[in-house]
């Protein structure tokens, strides 16, 4: 679920904020977030019906990660690292 300050009225112009956690799980403590990242989807193309990201892969333990983004419409589909 967004946070409230994620979320954006249906007409608007800004890019789509999408928020993820990153936690440090082991077996002395309870799980907890190191870092809180925000990804900003690329604003959807002309005559595209929906887009989206749609996987995320970490690439170290360092906070770097890849993604892919895919956007529908009725011109095909297409996508993005």
């Amino acid at each position: 679920t967004p946070y409230f300050q994620d979320s954006l009225p249906p007409d608007s112009d800004q890019q789509t904020r999408i928020r993820w956690m990153q936690y440090l799980i082991g077996n002395i403590a309870r799980p907890m977030v190191v870092t809180e990242h925000v990804y900003l989807l690329d604003p959807m193309p002309k005559g595209a019906k929906d887009n989206g990201l749609t996987e995320i892969v970490t690439v170290d333990t360092g906070g770097h990660f890849l993604s892919l983004e895919r956007t529908y419409g009725l011109s095909g589909a297409s996508a993005k690292i």
